[in-house]
């Protein structure tokens, strides 16, 4: 969901929040596959939306996928019966505004936006009668990006992001972030 103002005296305003949800497989012993899987396994890339600025521009934090880039997720526990399928699924929350001031003919912004990212499942059958924590959460992430577009095709942008890992990153019980 989105919001853009209208142009005011103060300049224009936006906020957006999104909620992306895809299924996960918590039995990784059987040959049902009950996990979401986007176009990622045949090589097509279905959108150029990346979430995050380190999240989803990182091609290790996710392993094969990477989980950044899409949400084909894979499994985390190297136990299912067909390697990379039934993975732990996914969940993505943003909220976010922006902000374009009354100056240099609009062509200036400021966005900001915080992201929490989860897997579906939190723990995995990964044997009869063994059940595997894999964590719940990757972390959340803060993005500051200002930028000037002085045309159409060309624009500069500087940015701040912050990426706090948690368990599915860093490891259960893990030390340091």
């Amino acid at each position: 969901a989105g919001f853009n103002s209208p142009e005011t005296p103060a300049g224009k305003f936006g906020a957006v929040l999104d909620i992306l949800m895809a299924s996960g497989d918590s039995d990784t012993t059987d040959d049902k596959d009950e996990s979401f899987h986007d176009f990622t396994p045949i090589g097509s890339n279905t959108s150029d939306r990346l979430m995050g600025e380190i999240f989803g521009k990182s091609n290790v934090l996710g392993g094969g996928t990477p989980i950044g880039q899409g949400i084909n997720t894979a499994d985390s526990t190297a136990s299912a019966p067909n390697a990379a399928t039934q993975g732990q699924g996914m969940q993505v929350i943003r909220i976010g505004g922006s902000y374009t001031p009354p100056i240099l003919d609009g062509k200036s912004w400021v966005s900001l936006d915080f992201w929490a990212f989860s897997r579906a499942e939190d723990s995995v059958k990964t044997a009869v009668g063994t059940t595997t924590k894999v964590g719940d959460d990757y972390g959340s992430e803060i993005d500051l990006i200002i930028g000037f577009d002085p045309s159409e095709t060309v624009g500069l942008q500087v940015g701040y992001a912050a990426l706090a890992p948690d368990d599915a990153l860093t490891g259960l019980n893990a030390v340091n972030d």
